[in-house]
């Protein structure tokens, strides 16, 4: 019974990180109805890890991240269909409006539940403008934006040198994937379906490994997006997104120093942690802005 439940629990990681844990799929709101945790237990977690300005504004940018490089991804697995079924937008229509009636009648408030749909719905729109030479400037760039309007207007700015390392970083992740797509791109362009499949197989055994969430978002962001530049990959390219955006966000925790919600839970059991992720993944728009309205709220009731 013990390994028929541990077999469960791989399969259930298995589908959950090995596509991109924050990308949003047809299948995602069943999934976590029958395999993950509730709208409450999901923001009780997220609200303990995530209350001050930079983190919060940090982690909105993440989102729109990862919602972009999610629709640029499912817009190109459309293509792939049938044109029948290419024409339905069987996976981007699909996913956004699976994520929008899931959003909607989360027990969110209704400001943060507005605010969710509107960031889906600006990204469903606009996702065909994220072209690679824009989406790989625009990325690092709202980080330094953000960070920067945050530190600056916070009560309780990070310590400069956590800023620096933060715009470091920033310019450093933009600067060296940029001349790696100069000097290298499109490369191993004729091999670029068996580079996808071993990537993509690549993915599968980090998703099956006890913890995966870090090995699956570093290697997974580094792999994608090497593979995606040496083969003009735009399935891999956007792929690479749903981990990258996670990585950004694992930035955000460490210059800030709130510890992330699965760090916290790494003594909880296997499944604890994993019901609490398909929570987190699923409802992750409105958790963030039921947070930052609280935390806004809280704002306002000091200056008051």
């Amino acid at each position: 019974m013990t390994s028929q439940i541990a077999l469960s629990t791989r399969l259930w990681q298995w589908l959950l990180f090995s596509p991109g844990p924050f990308y949003f799929y047809p299948w995602k709101s069943l999934a976590n109805h029958v395999a993950g945790d509730s709208y409450a237990i999901g923001y009780r977690h997220f609200a303990a890890g995530h209350y001050g300005r930079i983190n919060l504004a940090l982690h909105c940018v993440a989102l729109f991240i990862q919602t972009f490089g999610n629709f640029g991804l499912l817009r190109h697995l459309d293509v792939l269909l049938p044109i029948s079924f290419a024409k339905l937008g069987i996976f981007s229509s699909g996913s956004v409006a699976a994520w929008l009636a899931c959003l909607c009648w989360s027990p969110a408030p209704l400001l943060a539940r507005l605010a969710s749909c509107a960031s889906l719905a600006f990204a469903f729109r606009f996702s065909p403008l994220a072209t690679v030479e824009r989406f790989e400037a625009a990325a690092p760039g709202a980080m330094v934006l953000a960070l920067t309007w945050a530190q600056a207007t916070a009560k309780r700015p990070i310590h400069r040198k956590a800023y620096e390392r933060g715009l470091l970083l920033m310019a450093g992740w933009y600067a060296a994937w940029a001349l790696l797509r100069r000097t290298c791109g499109k490369k191993l362009q004729d091999q670029k379906l068996q580079i996808r499949c071993a990537v993509l197989g690549f993915l599968s055994f980090l998703a099956l490994r006890k913890n995966p969430l870090k090995p699956v978002v570093v290697l997974g962001s580094l792999v994608c997006r090497l593979a995606s530049t040496l083969t003009d990959d735009p399935v891999l390219y956007y792929l690479s997104y749903a981990f990258t955006g996670s990585l950004f966000q694992g930035i955000a925790h460490g210059l800030t120093a709130e510890e992330a919600t699965l760090e916290a839970l790494e003594r909880q059991s296997e499944a604890a942690k994993l019901r609490y992720e398909w929570a987190h993944v699923t409802f992750f728009p409105a958790l963030l802005f039921h947070t930052v309205q609280a935390a806004a709220a809280r704002n306002f009731k000091v200056k008051a």
